[in-house]
């Protein structure tokens, strides 16, 4: 006798065919190798992107939304650092919070195309699933399969399945699949830094929702210190500077990118039927985030002056600060404040770095062409002496001179030793930053036969 076939069943195996499928797929489009993966590769995904981009032409604020579109984030230099300085970076990151706001739209979006379809109602539950997974393919590919994208999505779809299984899902226990996942699909997404900066963020938010305060600003602003705080490892080598602004910022920002989102995800799926459509969302998505492009661009010189200088400390106290900050999150009582107390004694290691060895050290940053001297627990002295032509003098080499001092830890440069005078403007740009505002500047003398050919 046959048994009776359940949804439940369908769904169980089903689900383990999309999954070979999707490493199948995924084999055969990251197969640079292969001339017809190149092409099959360029004649669809890339054909999108190309209408995608061409609704962008006309658009005011196109690096941001072709970030949100396409995931391509090629932002100028100077874009980069505004959003890096106003904590605001983290928003065109295709990842949970994009995602969530593509599912809950795909949701309404197919629950009106079914809602006359005669099928019993689990069964309707599982083709929306199998739409989803679709859809969630199509979006992984367009906004250029990121890593963070695949472990939100999957992380969606592993909390859909529960639901449709009859099953309250637990948030960690979806981030916690949707992490193995990643893994096991990708397993190079380990040493990916956005992989581990997502995954960072969204497990403080899902410890921390239920403690957040039922006002929705105070809740925002809530979410946006902790998340900078928990990313102070990665902040600490990306920018050396921790932005105090974030939290105002973001609690501007992120109403505004809410809104604007939901146009783009209308256009990522109105492009496969009509390029007029796209572009009349990608339209309305950037009188939207207009707003949002000119706050964060008044609001960066007041957050680069504010920005908590930080030192890049060894690798076992990065683990120990996150240890115990997520120890903290997950413990209680004693063991809560034990945690706690841990991890501010780590913090003091991202202020200031004890050096009891006060020689010179070569600095990486510059490739080996400078080197800095400690003169004291936070002070030091910085020197580029190995330079035969002198530097650009521009934002890059501000940023390398904040990453620089990181390394070498020292919050408050006494000195800065140049191969050439700088600029006055240069001058007053590196005087905005807390790190190099008392800074005396010299021009190092330079004897060419010593200096490497480079």
């Amino acid at each position: 006798m046959i048994s009776k076939v359940r949804p439940k069943h369908i769904l169980q195996y089903s689900l383990l065919i999309t999954i070979f499928v999707f490493v199948s797929y995924r084999d055969f489009y990251f197969d640079s190798e292969n001339e017809q993966t190149e092409h099959y590769r360029f004649s669809t995904i890339e054909n999108i992107k190309i209408d995608l981009k061409s609704g962008l032409i006309q658009t005011e604020n196109r690096e941001l939304l072709t970030a949100l579109a396409i995931g391509e984030r090629n932002f100028s230099f100077g874009s980069r650092q505004k959003m890096a300085l106003t904590g605001t970076l983290h928003l065109v990151a295709i990842s949970a919070f994009h995602t969530a706001i593509m599912m809950f739209i795909l949701e309404g979006l197919l629950n009106t195309l079914l809602l006359f379809l005669p099928l019993r109602f689990s069964w309707k539950r599982i083709l929306i699933l199998y739409m989803k997974i679709t859809c969630s393919a199509y979006y992984f590919l367009v906004t250029g399969a990121s890593i963070p994208t695949l472990r939100a999505l999957l992380f969606m779809l592993f909390f859909e399945c529960a639901l449709i299984w009859g099953r309250h899902p637990h948030f960690l226990s979806a981030f916690t699949f949707s992490l193995t996942a990643v893994l096991l699909l990708i397993p190079g997404s380990l040493t990916s830094l956005s992989f581990i900066m997502t995954a960072v963020s969204i497990f403080t938010i899902l410890r921390i929702y239920r403690l957040l305060p039922s006002s929705a600003s105070v809740s925002l602003v809530v979410v946006s210190v902790v998340m900078n705080y928990a990313l102070i490892p990665v902040t600490s080598v990306l920018s050396a500077r921790f932005p105090l602004a974030a939290p105002f910022v973001n609690f501007f920002v992120i109403p505004v990118i809410t809104l604007t989102v939901p146009f783009v995800s209308l256009a990522q799926i109105s492009v496969l039927f009509s390029s007029a459509a796209a572009s009349f969302f990608l339209e309305i998505a950037d009188f939207l985030v207009t707003p949002a492009v000119f706050f964060i661009k008044r609001c960066a010189l007041s957050a680069e002056m504010t920005a908590v200088p930080l030192v890049d400390p060894p690798l076992f106290i990065k683990i120990l600060f996150l240890a115990s900050f997520f120890s903290a999150l997950c413990f209680t009582k004693k063991l809560k404040l034990a945690a706690i107390s841990i991890n501010l004694v780590s913090l003091l290691f991202f202020v200031t770095a004890p050096r009891f060895d006060h020689s010179p050290k070569r600095i990486e940053t510059f490739g080996g062409k400078g080197f800095c001297i400690k003169t004291s627990s936070m002070n030091g002295r910085i020197f580029l002496d190995r330079y035969k032509f002198s530097p650009d003098f521009n934002d890059r080499l501000l940023l390398k001179l904040e990453q620089a001092a990181a390394e070498c830890g020292i919050t408050f440069t006494q000195s800065l030793h140049l191969p050439s005078p700088a600029p006055h403007k240069f001058e007053m740009k590196l005087r905005r930053s807390i790190r190099f505002r008392k800074t005396k500047i010299f021009v190092v003398r330079r004897n060419f036969d010593i200096y490497d050919d480079d």
